[in-house]
């Protein structure tokens, strides 16, 4: 038996090897080995929280978080495989020296011969977290529509805080928010994304910072606006010997105001009241400083931001002075001289003393000085008949007089009337 076992032997196990071999070549060619190369294969960085744990950050260098990865495997395995059976990880926990990850590969689908991938490792730059407070610069872009304009752009905050790697949070100076108001003719309100900026005022776009907010509320306001003029009086009289000119002054004859459109249709004008500027017994003009704002409607405002809105009002009071003139009757006309009467002055000339602001008391002349009495109220019921002959009554004299100017007492003008025959 043990002759036959080992009969031709070596024929046995060389028939034995051929069959095995045999036996692979058809396994191969019936499900041949191929490879096929997927690209831009992510990378999963795992245990990532131990650097977090020694407060760093990191980030990826030349593009290494992606990898091309060739796979060999069957045929009937690489047919089913697409880039989402791919896993590709590298453990920090296993950081080099010169911060590199290496690469391990893996199927979700099927069993692989061999990966090979166009790097095997991820290269890392690490550096201590740093985190930063700064502050928010704010401001509106475009123009609102005619005749409006912004009175106040406020956002609901104005610090935010920064964190990421060292190197980068110290080139950020401060951020920015910009809302846009371009033709708006009411209040406005959004949520505008922060910019970061370095010191110089160039945007930075740093993908590995972030902010503990990345949008910050801005509200704006928008009134219409106009420009009305600004009228103003004077209450009280000088001192003896003085005299107001009647011209009282602002330091600005129209301001421009803001508010809602239907506030401002109410107002054409801004009152000061002679109350507020008293000149009683002043011997000079009449200065004072007023705050506007204290005779605007309810719902109206400066429209210059920066406008304290006092303004000066200024009462003119000069000296009186005295001129005296001689007038004769030719300068002199009576009216409502009764039928069939004549009448004579009494007396050929007349003294005449008028007062005034000496500027315009210089420029009148005797000529100017031209006086109408009115005889009606003076006869008024009397009975002329009986009246005996040169019977004499004295009436006003009524002067046109320039501004400024007026008589310095009352001048009455007598008359005889005499029946004519």
């Amino acid at each position: 038996m043990k002759d036959k076992l080992t009969h031709n032997l070596g024929l046995k196990i060389a028939s034995l090897l051929l069959a095995f071999i045999f036996w692979f070549m058809v396994i191969q060619i019936d499900d041949p080995k191929e490879t096929k190369t997927f690209a831009n294969i992510p990378v999963n960085l795992i245990n990532t929280e131990l650097l977090d744990a020694e407060n760093k950050v990191y980030e990826v260098l030349d593009n290494t978080e992606f990898v091309k990865v060739s796979v060999t495997a069957p045929n009937s395995v690489i047919n089913k495989l697409t880039a989402s059976d791919i896993i590709a990880e590298a453990d920090v926990s296993k950081l080099t020296d010169i911060n590199t990850v290496a690469i391990s590969f893996s199927s979700l689908n099927g069993r692989v011969d061999s990966f090979r991938g166009s790097h095997d490792s991820v290269r890392l730059n690490i550096e201590q977290k740093a985190s930063k407070w700064i502050k928010v610069d704010y401001s509106t872009v475009g123009d609102v529509a005619d005749n409006y304009m912004v009175v106040s752009a406020t956002p609901d905050q104005t610090l935010i805080e920064v964190s990421g790697p060292q190197s980068l949070v110290d080139q950020i100076s401060y951020a920015t928010v910009e809302i846009d108001v371009t033709n708006a003719t009411s209040d406005l309100s959004a949520n505008v994304e922060a910019t970061l900026r370095n010191e110089i005022g160039d945007a930075l776009n740093f993908q590995n910072v972030t902010k503990n907010v990345d949008y910050i509320h801005m509200s704006v306001v928008v009134l219409a606006k106009k420009t009305v003029p600004i009228e103003v009086a004077s209450s009280g009289e000088p001192s003896k010997g003085y005299m107001a000119t009647g011209v009282v002054v602002p330091s600005v004859k129209t301001i421009e105001i803001a508010g809602t459109s239907s506030a401002l249709n109410t107002v054409n004008k801004i009152v000061i009241p002679s109350s507020a500027l008293d000149i009683t017994d002043a011997t000079e003009s009449v200065s004072k400083i007023i705050n506007i704002r204290d005779y605007f409607p309810e719902g109206v405002r400066i429209a210059d931001n920066m406008h304290s809105g006092r303004i000066t009002v200024t009462a003119e009071v000069l000296p009186v002075v005295e001129k005296s003139f001689v007038l004769d009757s030719s300068n002199i006309s009576a009216i409502n001289v009764p039928e069939g009467y004549t009448i004579t002055m009494v007396g050929s000339e007349v003294d005449v003393i008028v007062s005034g602001f000496e500027e315009a008391i210089e420029k009148i002349q005797t000529e100017d000085l031209r006086a109408t009495v009115d005889l009606a109220p003076a006869l008024e019921g009397k009975d002329l008949s009986k009246l005996n002959k040169g019977f004499r009554i004295e009436a006003p004299a009524k002067f046109e007089l320039p501004e400024g100017v007026e008589l310095a007492s009352e001048l009455k003008i007598a008359y005889t009337l005499e029946k004519v025959n």
